[in-house]
């Protein structure tokens, strides 16, 4: 069942009345508008937990009106981190960095990486998420990326024309279209500078890159990101930093560090000065140079790369890492309680001062009101700890009021599992957000660990039906996201982006071979390759946009929490495995059925 986002709008949810309500809860009174100005009260658990959550709750929210100081303070923040890197090129080039702690800092980077390679990082050219330069957000799918004529630097053009010809099924769609042949880039001179939300102070800007210019980026990021992992830095995993954290707060024998603007702060001439030649030609060659302003203004970057590039977040974490191995132990050692994930670093307490010093030097800002040496609070990766308890807060970033009822749900949930983590009870506050909700979705329909389709509660509260054909399922209706068709037109580039990974459009010559430049396969190759299957692009499905449906999902009667929360508490339960989604199906399994 499919309904206007309208009919599912939720009606008298007041932001302040909820601040009060959070108040009321924890004990503790809320500064500033929203409560956004309530100071960290460390004397207690309850007082960290209480102040935290005040202070926290409302910090990221956007109503998404205009804002003439929020604009101000955006382009300061952009002007501010350009000309901090201005400083640092300047330092570089006149002679710093020259001493024995940063050849110990480039030896490091350089043991790290290895040698570079086209073969490895061609292997993980993808696209990002996100728009570029050519492609809105509304089309940030594949098949419009492989559609038209692509976009790169002057300096990426070469890389560029090589990659097209890499992969013959989209140099065919780009260069032999059927209104006729067309050129196979165009060159633009940079990336475009966009702002999207950060806080309720300021938003953040990145920057949208050239089409070809992050598809490469993103192989490059991803080769730095499988080299860091052989010196103990997983950047697709947070839980180091978290638990580091959290042992922190114990005993005070780690620091936490976080930077500001770190992504917007790395300078041009600190990557030139620690990088291996051959892997700075490379980034060098794939980065945007210049950005355009909305006003249309060009900017020339003081900065190495900005947020939105594909490589940013890995290069920085690999210039922390070694930044901090340097200070933390000898050149030849790894000191393994050093954790890095993009901008949040954990370091033995004994020298977190002089790694702050360190990167001060090499031209970064660290945040001193999310930088903590001491004490019993620490803070990694989204996760606070007071004396290792988790005190993590939950966030509104989003208006309630006239908004989509999955977002009353999420609130309601998320209230709901931090009292639970801090024995706090909250059945009145909790019964008050659910009578917002339409008459039908007022009742508790899922337990926790199975989503936010719904309002979470425990068992004796919840709607159960049991499931038509089988006695071991409940069936619950939830509000989730489903899938419809983007557009009504299919682009060309939906058959080059159902290939790219099969053979067909990666089979050259020697097998894997991306050495620029590489020479143009004979036409009659790229035609029996290409076109003598378009006739099944009216069978591929067009990419999806998201929307909100009424969905029936089967939950297991054999819920290890459901029978614990009724008083059965039989220990057999406690083996079953965690609830985990069924890839082939709406069932959601969780365990074997009793």
């Amino acid at each position: 069942m499919r309904k206007r986002w309208n009919e599912w709008a939720v009606k008298g949810f007041s932001n302040e009345r909820f601040v009060t309500a959070l108040s009321t809860l924890t004990g503790i009174t809320p500064v500033g508008t929203l409560g956004r100005d309530t100071p960290l009260d460390l004397r207690s658990e309850a007082r960290a937990r209480g102040s935290l959550l005040l202070s926290e709750c409302f910090s990221k929210y956007d109503d998404g009106k205009p804002s003439e100081a929020k604009e101000t303070e955006t382009w300061r923040r952009f002007w501010e981190a350009e000309d901090l890197c201005k400083r640092t090129n300047e330092r570089v080039s006149a002679g710093a960095l020259r001493d024995a702690f940063w050849a110990n800092v480039r030896f490091r980077i350089q043991a790290a990486l290895g040698r570079f390679s086209w073969d490895a990082c061609a292997e993980h050219f993808a696209w990002g998420p996100g728009s570029t330069t050519r492609i809105p957000y509304s089309k940030r799918f594949a098949a419009y990326k492989y559609s038209g004529t692509p976009e790169c630097t002057p300096g990426n053009a070469a890389l560029g024309r090589t990659l097209l010809r890499y992969i013959p099924a989209w140099n065919h769609a780009v260069v032999y279209r059927p209104e006729g042949p067309g050129l196979p880039l165009r060159e633009v001179l940079g990336n475009s500078i966009v702002k999207v939300p950060k806080s309720y102070k300021t938003d953040r800007t990145i920057a949208k890159e050239p089409c070809l210019n992050i598809y490469i980026q993103k192989g490059i990021g991803r080769v730095i990101r499988h080299r860091l992992k052989r010196v103990n830095v997983d950047l697709d995993d947070q839980e180091r930093n978290q638990q580091a954290a959290r042992l922190g707060s114990l005993d005070g024998s780690l620091a936490t560090i976080d930077l500001s603007m770190a992504s917007d702060t790395v300078a041009f001439e600190l990557v030139s000065n620690l990088l291996p030649n051959e892997w700075w030609y490379a980034l060098e060659q794939c980065r945007s140079p210049y950005g355009t302003l909305p006003s249309g203004d060009l900017v020339h970057y003081q900065k190495f790369s900005s947020m939105g590039n594909g490589y940013t977040f890995e290069l920085e974490s690999l210039i922390f890492w070694a930044i901090c191995q340097s200070v933390c132990c000898p050149l030849d050692e790894l000191d393994y309680r050093v954790c890095v994930y993009g901008d949040d670093l954990v370091v033995p307490t004994e020298h977190f001062k002089t790694v702050v010093e360190r990167l001060e030097e090499a031209g970064f800002k660290p945040n001193s009101k999310k930088t903590f040496g001491s004490g019993p609070y620490r803070e990694s990766c989204g996760k606070h700890f007071w004396k290792g308890r988790d005190i993590t807060p939950f966030y509104v970033k989003k208006p309630i009021q006239g908004g989509r009822l999955d977002r009353l749900f999420l609130v309601h949930n998320n209230l709901a599992r931090w009292c639970e983590r801090g024995g706090i009870l909250a059945h009145g506050h909790l019964r008050v957000i659910r009578e917002l909700a339409p008459s039908t979705w007022r009742r508790p329909r899922l337990p926790d660990g199975v989503g936010d389709g719904a309002f979470i509660g425990p068992v004796d509260q919840l709607r159960l039906d049991s499931h038509p054909h089988g006695w071991e399922y409940w069936q619950v209706k939830v509000l989730t996201v489903s899938k419809r068709d983007l557009l009504d037109e299919l682009p060309i580039g939906q058959l080059v982006a159902s290939l790219i990974g099969s053979p067909l459009t990666r089979l050259l010559p020697g097998g894997w071979d991306f050495k620029p430049p590489f020479p143009a396969p004979s036409r009659a190759g790229e035609s029996s390759q290409t076109w003598d299957i378009t006739e099944r692009i009216a069978a591929t499905p067009v990419d999806p946009l998201d929307v909100l449906v009424v969905e029936t999902i089967n939950l297991e009667k054999g819920h290890k929490d459901l029978w614990q929360e009724v008083g059965l508490g039989f220990s057999a339960f406690d083996l079953l495995p965690i609830p985990n989604y069924d890839a082939d199906s709406s069932l959601i399994r969780v365990g074997e059925p009793l």
